[in-house]
């Protein structure tokens, strides 16, 4: 297991100092926040990403994904990303599926990223890069098997996912082991947080008839119980990273120190409960 984070959580501190502080508190890795008010920003992507990524080297860091906000259809924009993601040795770009909105019949929705997942896998082969979806409510794949419909018959080297269990607790949940089985060879990596449920309205939501809002929380707090989630990963033998995407309003420091000190605490007491449970046979293997 080794430790990241997305970029967005230290959004307010500058590259270099993200990279010392993580180097500081024992992380391995860096999902770089691919967006104008990110670290590597869209219009100045090439030498943006030299940047973080010379910065995270100095610091022993490996930058693991380009995580943008692209849909599928953005091909022009998807080559350009690809390329600067081989060019700093960087093994994953993120995209997003279309968002549902009831507004377009959902096979049609559903229809066309699929065939424009060819282009995208073709890309991607040539840049020897994955392109990787984060599995996220609000968008026409927010469950593991909507997306292993939406990526079936493609190339686990060329396209992939990225797993993060707290957004299924707001839409597309499943037995946590039925969904990483099923999605197995495609798991780039898994990000973790909480959140929880209260009552009341969400003040940031347009909708202003809600009956519950979700909040961030502590890991060990909110409706993911991490301990059951890494026993599940212990059995099948997940080795990956550990992906830090923690919205509390606290200091970075503060999450950093937390965040590693409960994830290796529960990761290691998950190896000892699971020694004793046999693990399933999976066809082929996660690439994280």
């Amino acid at each position: 297991m080794k430790l990241a984070i997305f970029s967005k959580i230290g959004n307010d501190v500058s590259v270099p100092d993200l990279c010392a502080l993580l180097a500081q508190h024992g992380y391995h890795g860096v999902e770089w926040r691919l967006h104008e008010e990110g670290h590597v920003r869209p219009s100045r992507i090439i030498e943006d990403a030299r940047k973080a990524d010379a910065a995270a080297r100095e610091h022993n860091l490996e930058s693991i994904c380009l995580s943008g906000y692209l849909k599928t259809f953005d091909v022009d924009v998807m080559e350009s990303q690809l390329a600067t993601a081989a060019a700093i040795g960087c093994p994953n770009v993120r995209i997003w599926p279309p968002a549902y909105r009831g507004t377009v019949p959902y096979p049609q929705l559903f229809d066309t990223p699929r065939r424009e997942l060819d282009c995208i896998a073709a890309m991607a082969r040539r840049h020897g890069v994955r392109a990787v979806f984060e599995i996220h409510y609000g968008n026409i794949a927010p469950s593991v098997g909507l997306m292993s419909r939406l990526l079936q018959d493609h190339d686990p080297r060329e396209v992939g996912v990225i797993y993060d269990p707290d957004n299924f607790t707001k839409e597309g949940q499943e037995s946590w082991q039925m969904g990483l089985e099923l999605i197995w060879p495609y798991l780039a990596y898994v990000q973790f947080k909480n959140s929880a449920w209260v009552p009341g309205p969400d003040p940031n939501s347009p909708v202003a008839a809600q009956r519950w809002s979700r909040v961030n929380a502590d890991l060990e707090e909110g409706l993911v119980d991490w301990t059951v989630f890494f026993r599940v990963l212990h059995r099948l033998g997940y080795d990956g990273y550990l992906s830090n995407e923690d919205g509390r309003p606290v200091p970075l420091s503060q999450k950093l120190v937390e965040d590693h000190e409960i994830v290796t605490r529960l990761w290691q007491g998950a190896a000892k409960s699971a020694e004793s449970t046999a693990k399933p046979e999976l066809v082929g293997s996660a690439r994280g």
